[in-house]
């Protein structure tokens, strides 16, 4: 067990080393922008160190998981001068990389205004003629780089006395090797979140503005190789698109003698056919049916796209469905949107998304953030698992009675998205509803009779509290059911 634990701490000396070269690089960086990033109190500060923590880890760990593997897995062959020097050579030559990456965005993020991802390799093929005046004009990045292989070179050596193999206590190492292996896989995810960190993470406790202080280049690079590229789709020129359909427009904060509250209600896989009075057909919803005599109908709307994350980023920031993926989970999941929120913050507005789903799930939580959202409030936050649908999240009829709480909590004026999830396949509803609901010929029918009565109790609910007497309540559906 004591050669696990001298290997173990070996490791450690080396990646604390490229830990705090990444935590001096945040701070550098912010330095070297400090008029693109306003930190409005202390606290955002230290969230920015903290959340950045996390990054860097998950960053290190990933990069140098060959050598962690390398050191900590018990082989008789580990304290072999070859073994050694291959540790050692690894180690310098990931790192550099990750340094580099994070020296190149110093300079860089003043031109590109956002980390870098592999879209550089595209500047580099292009402008590599340039790249000689760069390194001139810029000499002062390529010198903390240098610096930094420097302590890399440093620290190996220093770190790499011999270790006398022994093989008859390989068995008595694993305990501190599963120990160390599992710290550092939960240290490879980021935490303990639904799901490993991502871009679309970095605004998840900081302002969306100072995101890229909480990621770090070689992270964004790294997360960018994963995904397929951008394809270029041009389907007009830029006049025809003008005549067509022009986007240029004002929105006055005066417009109005008033400020309306408002709530959109996005109906989870509501299409036109189940409202009788847009489709002519069957009613399945007869309550959103009723309302369309006393609303204002808008027929003409189609879905952005066939998913409940890549409509999100339609809705909320008018980001189409142009990547396979949903943008939120693209290597560019972590730039700056111009999102509903951050347009109604300007005027004035409290805001909230409201979805009973697992936290973190298709990253609604960290995508609202990034659009200005001031609060998401999902299942953790109802925090009654009695009404888990054993699927998805929280019962409809349930939660909906939960966001009129919270809606009613907010300073006015308000936006709050109200996201409803019981008619997602596999349809679930209680058990003290069955056989309440007609059933059709689709497995979603019967669903959507209970999401009809969920939301009639929620408007009732919402008829009986002051801020509905100021409110606009809008709805629509992200998608129809595939």
């Amino acid at each position: 067990m004591r050669h696990a634990a001298d290997h173990l701490i070996q490791l450690l000396k080396r990646l604390g080393v490229v830990f705090g070269l990444l935590a001096l690089l945040r701070g550098l960086f912010l330095l070297v922008h400090h008029a693109q990033f306003t930190v409005q109190h202390p606290a955002e500060l230290v969230q920015v160190l903290v959340q950045g923590a996390r990054f860097d880890a998950m960053t290190i760990v990933v990069a140098n998981a060959p050598l962690i593997l390398l050191l900590l897995l018990p082989h008789p062959w580990r304290g072999h001068r070859h073994v050694r020097r291959a540790g050692l050579v690894l180690f310098v030559s990931v790192n550099a990389l990750l340094l580099l990456l994070c020296c190149i965005d110093l300079p860089f993020f003043g031109f590109n205004g956002k980390r870098i991802t592999r879209d550089v390799l595209g500047h580099a093929a292009t402008g590599w003629r340039e790249l000689p005046g760069f390194l001139v004009r810029y000499w002062w990045a390529a010198g903390v780089f240098a610096a930094g292989v420097w302590a890399l070179v440093a620290v190996a050596r220093r770190t790499s006395a011999p270790f006398r193999p022994d093989d008859h206590r390989l068995l008595g190492e694993l305990p501190v090797t599963a120990l160390s292996l599992g710290a550092f896989a939960l240290l490879g995810r980021g935490g303990w979140q639904y799901q490993g960190l991502s871009p679309a993470h970095a605004a998840d406790h900081v302002p969306v503005a100072l995101a890229p202080l909480v990621t770090n280049s070689a992270f964004t690079f790294g997360y960018s190789l994963s995904g397929p590229a951008f394809t270029v789709r041009r389907y007009f020129d830029a006049p025809e698109l003008d005549a067509r359909m022009p986007l240029a427009y004002t929105l006055r904060k005066d417009s109005t003698d008033r400020q309306w509250n408002v709530v959109l209600l996005v109906v989870e896989s509501l299409g036109r056919e189940y409202l009788s009075t847009v489709s002519g057909e069957h009613a399945y919803m007869p309550f959103l049916d009723s309302l369309s005599a006393h609303a204002l109908v808008l027929t003409d709307a189609y879905a952005n796209a066939e998913r409940s994350n890549k409509s999100m980023c339609a809705l909320l920031a008018g980001i189409p469905s142009f990547t396979e993926d949903a943008f939120m989970n693209t290597p560019y999941g972590g730039n700056a949107v111009d999102g509903l929120g951050l347009r109604l913050k300007e005027m004035g507005y409290t805001t909230s998304f409201l979805h009973g789903g697992l936290n973190g799930e298709y990253k609604f939580d960290s995508f609202s953030k990034a659009c200005g959202f001031d609060r998401y409030i999902g299942r953790d936050e109802f925090g009654d698992d009695r009404h888990y649908d054993g699927h998805w999240g929280v019962y409809d009829e349930e939660f909906l009675q939960f966001a009129a709480e919270r809606i009613e909590e907010q300073p006015q004026p308000f936006c709050s998205v109200v996201f409803t999830l019981s008619s997602h396949d596999p349809f679930p509803i209680p058990a003290r509803y069955k056989g309440r609901f007609p059933k059709g010929p689709q497995d979603i029918h019967e669903s959507l009779g209970y999401v009809d009565m969920a939301l009639r109790r929620f408007f009732a609910s919402a008829a009986t509290r002051p801020w509905q007497r100021n409110t606009s309540l809008v709805r629509t559906g992200e998608h129809r059911y595939q």
